[in-house]
């Protein structure tokens, strides 16, 4: 809402106040008038240096993730480019590149897994660019928080694990005429049910691609320890681990290079049918398509669909369409995944991002990406990571990187026929695994063993129920925590002579007040069953910052039921704002005291407090 009260600040002011206004808001909605002024050659060196090397990492990824969506290869390149070229100028964050991500994919393929309905992935994107961007304009990226990192840690292990297992089909060669649907129980039936007919070419060379892979990337860690514990190393040193850097840096470039070397041999020799090629891609850029036109559905109720999600029409066009829950999941699970990139680097290299207008980013993004049949993309930390250690500097870096596909796709899909399936597979099975959290099970046993909980059924969930379900039914659990500490509020008794005073350590809100009134029955019990009963109930309520309409009405009928029952109920310590609603309530015969204290005192002394108007008058033995 804030852009609006700007909009409207910047209408409603002087000249001078609107022209500061409108300079505010371009700095705000277009960051790169910030940095572009102080843009110099170094910087361009070095954005030039990490666009290339992303741009060497993304080519491979976008091929192998096409499989996990299971949409045409050339679909993935074609996701990968335009999120470089809009972030640009829309982004916050000099290291996060947009593009094509194993979670997302996934949720593409399970949103869409019919092959005869995908023509809709398109309208998709369009749909999840739409609602990105209202919630960025409506700065809604507050709702982020509702989702916890044990519910993103569940989310993100389980989904790995779904990932790679059904990449394990091209690592074994099972012909595609057995097929393997995407969720996780019945890609592992239906694997083991076909695994007879594996194949031993697809299985060395996955196995070798899998090897390469781990061994580069054990490589680059080694390289950065000899830069870390070594700072007097010569040239030829120096050259020698760059080059190295850069290779384990590309691993996955080296291996799709070494796969489609194999492959070509293979084919020469005539034995291309022996192993799972990738064939055919579609060369040359993108075709301009209208996203609208896929799903048969026209501009005005596109927008009626956004704007309106619980109207019948939306639940029919869902039902028709194929997209189910997933137009509610990919916008959220695609900001989550964005967000919580960009801020650990923004923490790392110690600047700030604004949360909204990645939302603004991702969502343009998204939204112009569904012109050119491309599906849902996020954020990458696998290339995000790859870009800060690169020394990028500004968000142009991402200019390189989109060139560098879209020479890909004018000059080189001819070169990817011979790549291997098996190779794409070893790339998404190692890049996947190191998303399993294990460490974080232990770190929450020993914090806060509960968190396990949302953790677990979050895991179980996804993988039993699938991506699209899996994080609603962990969200919904894991709301269920704070509820019920709002329900339940924290509190500790004391029993002073006749007097019990209940000090509210959490404060309380309308769910709350039903245990207040129980917790005092069950002491009025206890003290009638011991001989000794209370005469006098303290709610020390310092703790309570604020109140409520049903919390003051709870207090009413609190005080009604004690004065029939001739027990005496003080309410002390009260905060301004809570004094200030129980004296506009005009509560017949509410008791306040200023202290614990001095309701104590009163209370020894025998000294009975009445309250007129909710004011305190101390008057005589009574």
């Amino acid at each position: 809402m804030g852009l609006i009260v700007s909009c409207i600040a910047c209408w409603t002011g002087n000249s001078v106040q609107r022209r500061e206004c409108v300079k505010q808001n371009i700095n705000d909605r277009f960051p790169f008038v910030k940095w572009l002024p102080k843009y110099s050659m170094k910087t361009a060196i070095s954005d030039a240096i990490a666009g290339l090397t992303v741009g060497m990492m993304v080519v491979p990824q976008s091929l192998a993730y096409a499989n996990i969506a299971r949409v045409p290869k050339e679909w993935g390149l074609y996701t990968s480019f335009m999120g470089c070229f809009v972030y640009v100028l829309l982004g916050t964050s000099k290291d996060i590149t947009l593009g094509p991500t194993a979670i997302m994919s996934q949720i593409v393929a399970s949103a869409v897994s019919d092959q005869e309905h995908r023509i809709i992935i398109p309208l998709m994107s369009l749909m999840c660019g739409i609602v990105q961007f209202a919630m960025g304009f409506l700065e809604m990226g507050f709702l982020v928080n509702f989702i916890s990192r044990p519910v993103v840690s569940g989310f993100t292990s389980a989904a790995a694990i779904s990932i790679a297992t059904g990449q394990f089909k091209h690592i074994l060669g099972i012909p595609k005429e057995y097929h393997i649907p995407s969720d996780f129980r019945h890609c592992v039936e239906n694997t083991f049910k076909y695994i007879k007919h594996s194949n031993v070419w697809d299985i060395v060379i996955g196995l070798c691609c899998v090897v390469l892979v781990m061994a580069l990337r054990y490589l680059k860690t080694c390289v950065q320890s000899w830069d870390d514990g070594d700072s007097s190393a010569s040239l030829k040193q120096t050259i020698a681990r760059r080059v190295l850097w850069f290779l384990a840096t590309g691993r996955n470039a080296v291996v799709v290079v070494v796969g489609a070397l194999i492959g070509g041999v293979l084919v020469s020799q005539n034995l291309g049918t022996e192993v799972q090629l990738v064939k055919h891609i579609n060369a040359g850029l993108p075709p301009i398509i209208n996203p609208l036109a896929t799903g048969n559905i026209t501009f005005p109720d596109a927008m009626r669909v956004c704007l309106f999600p619980y109207h019948e029409s939306f639940l029919s066009f869902c039902l028709e369409q194929y997209l189910g829950l997933s137009l509610a999941v990919v916008p959220i699970i695609g900001f989550l995944e964005a967000i919580s990139i960009a801020q650990a680097f923004a923490l790392q290299n110690r600047y700030r991002i604004d949360a909204s207008q990645e939302l603004i980013a991702i969502g343009t993004s998204n939204l112009l990406s569904s012109f050119v049949s491309a599906y849902p993309a996020t954020g990458s930390f696998s290339r995000t990571a790859v870009n800060a250690q690169s020394g990028v500097r500004t968000p142009a870096g991402g200019i390189l990187t989109g060139a560098v596909v879209l020479l890909a796709l004018a000059f080189l899909t001819p070169l990817f026929y011979y790549i291997p399936e098996a190779s794409l597979a070893a790339i998404i099975i190692t890049a996947v695994l190191h998303m399993v959290n294990i460490k974080i099970l232990l770190q929450m046993w020993k914090l806060s063993a509960l968190e396990l909980i949302p953790w677990f059924v979050c895991f179980a969930g996804t993988l039993l129920l699938g991506i699209t379900y899996g994080i609603f039914v962990a969200v919904a659990v894991h709301l269920i925590f704070p509820l019920y500490r709002i329900a339940v509020p924290r509190y500790s008794l004391s029993r002073h002579g006749d007097a019990v005073v209940l000090k509210l350590t959490s404060g309380i809100s309308y769910p709350a007040i039903d245990k207040v009134r129980t917790i005092l029955q069950q002491v009025e019990d206890s003290s009638i069953g011991e001989g000794c009963p209370v005469s006098v109930f303290i709610l020390d309520c310092g703790q309570m910052p604020e109140s409520d309409f049903t919390v003051v009405e709870g207090f009413s009928e609190l005080v009604f039921e004690y004065r029939l029952k001739d027990i005496q109920l003080i309410f002390a310590n009260l905060q301004d704002q809570v004094h200030c609603i129980l004296l506009k309530a005009e509560i017949p015969g509410i008791v306040v005291s200023p202290s614990v204290e001095a309701a104590l005192s009163a209370a020894s002394d025998g000294v009975v407090l009445v309250s007129v108007n909710a004011t305190v008058d101390e008057q005589g033995d009574g």
